[in-house]
């Protein structure tokens, strides 16, 4: 893995200068020495090592647990990382550096607020010591601590990026790049910011000059560049290209796996591709880094439910209920689960709140007419039926329960019409020629009936609806 920063040897080179004379400073000054040639197992076994002498004084402590972190961000160990700098900082809250370090962990870590405020902290840290030199004539400002101030400029432009707050982000690298104007990596997270903006000729130029400056470097910083991937994946999803859209998406968790927006946008693209225990996954993963993120809630809840596992469904619904109970959407979401756990009367209940907010919404008045419909409350149905085709005229669910309907008043022709309008429009189910089946039966239409039943036993893989055919003929 790439350093984080490129004072790193910098600053491990001053720990080591400083540790001499006390307990633990021949493992602390060791393991110093090992970060610095990039050992970075040795380097944690060592500084471990370091941090067991009981005498070992605060100072070199908390240098201790900031080369540990360090050595833990580059093996990727995040929450390690975090656990160690935080104690570093309790024990030294001055340590800018040892700051910085906890906002890459939180950056990495998908905590994007609390990552932008150590970098804050960081920035006002050198603002601070540049008036002062400013005023006092004087040059105390080491490179050290202008490169640490860059990269802070930039990683809070990375965190506008996943907001979507492009200005904010141009703001913040323009900035970095004036700090350190001959770092490639700057270069390469601005320019990807400017194409972002359709701002291709200032992109293409600082895409020139990391190339430039990079010297062709292959291991340039990529995952920097999640949040674009992340972006085109979703102009993709939006033009109906889902294949494309998770393979960036997928780039995009690649670079970085705590993205949870990533995964929300895969699973979306896989659910429409039928992926449905790929995109449940990603919905779950996507939930596990933001749990606060209710709509990912609800999207995994419907594709449980499509998986006919309405009690885990439920669940999901129910805990996002608990969190805004006046969520319209969460409430419709729970009434067609319940429509399809064969729960109606709960269901109706639902349809019938959501209808309260959005007295047009189609599929709350198809939910509440199916509902009417099992419940056998036939004329209601219809009524809800009249007005949903009025809103829906190609519908093809309200046609067949309108037939349905008549099926049951025994109204063959009329039933027969609206089972044949809805095959037109799309509808396929094994329901739909079934109902066919037994109205052209009750009319004396043998042939035709059996007919109907071969296209049910032909929409249908399941070895009970098989069984039934031959009862129905």
């Amino acid at each position: 893995m790439r350093n984080h920063s490129p004072f790193l040897l910098a600053a491990a080179g001053i720990v080591l200068a400083l540790a001499v004379g006390c307990a633990g400073t021949r493992d602390l000054g060791n393991g110093t020495a090992q970060l610095q040639r990039g050992e970075y197992d040795a380097a944690v076994e060592t500084l471990t090592k370091a941090l067991g002498h009981e005498k070992m004084r605060d100072s070199d402590r908390s240098d201790a647990l900031m080369l540990r972190g360090q050595a833990y961000l580059e093996q990727e160990e995040y929450r390690k990382a975090l656990d160690d700098l935080k104690a570093s900082l309790e024990l030294d809250p001055s340590k800018t550096q040892a700051r910085f370090y906890r906002g890459v962990a939180l950056l990495k870590l998908g905590n994007l607020d609390s990552a932008a405020e150590d970098f804050t902290a960081v920035i006002q840290s050198y603002q601070k010591r540049s008036r002062t030199d400013f005023m006092t004539g004087r040059e105390t400002v080491q490179d050290e601590t202008v490169q640490m101030a860059a990269q802070s400029y930039m990683h809070l432009g990375e965190i506008d990026l996943y907001k979507e707050r492009y200005p904010e982000a141009m703001h913040n690298f323009d900035t970095a790049v004036r700090l350190v104007p001959f770092d490639p990596e700057l270069y390469l997270i601005r320019g990807g910011a400017l194409r972002l903006m359709e701002q291709e000729d200032f992109a293409e130029k600082d895409l020139a000059m990391f190339e430039r400056l990079s010297d062709n470097a292959t291991d340039a910083p990529e995952s920097r560049l999640a949040p674009l991937k992340l972006k085109e994946s979703i102009r993709l999803y939006d033009s109906g290209d889902y294949g494309d859209s998770v393979r960036l998406a997928s780039e995009a968790i690649a670079d970085n796996p705590q993205y949870a927006a990533a995964y929300r946008r895969r699973g979306l693209a896989r659910l429409q591709q039928h992926k449905l225990e790929a995109a449940e996954k990603d919905f779950g993963k996507a939930i596990a880094l933001d749990t606060e993120y209710l709509e990912g809630w609800l999207y995994r809840a419907y594709v449980r439910m499509e998986q006919r596992e309405y009690k885990t469904a439920l669940r999901d619904i129910n805990h996002v209920l608990s969190q805004r109970p006046d969520w319209t959407e969460a409430t419709l979401y729970r009434g067609m689960v319940l429509s399809q756990d064969d729960k109606h009367a709960a269901a109706l209940e639902d349809f019938r709140t959501v209808l309260e907010a959005r007295p047009e919404d189609v599929t709350a008045l198809q939910g509440e007419a199916y509902s009417l419909f099992n419940l056998e409350q036939y004329d209601q149905a219809m009524a809800v039926l009249q007005k949903l085709l009025t809103l829906a005229p190609d519908s093809a669910t309200a046609n067949r329960l309108v037939g349905l309907i008549y099926m049951q008043h025994e109204q063959y022709e009329q039933a027969l019409a609206s089972l044949n309008k809805a095959e037109q429009l799309g509808d396929d189910s094994m329901q739909l020629y079934l109902a066919q089946g037994a109205v052209l039966r009750a009319m004396g239409n043998e042939e035709q009936a059996a007919m109907a039943f071969d296209k049910a036993l032909d929409a249908s893989q399941a070895e009970d609806v098989k069984a039934m055919l031959p009862i129905l003929r």
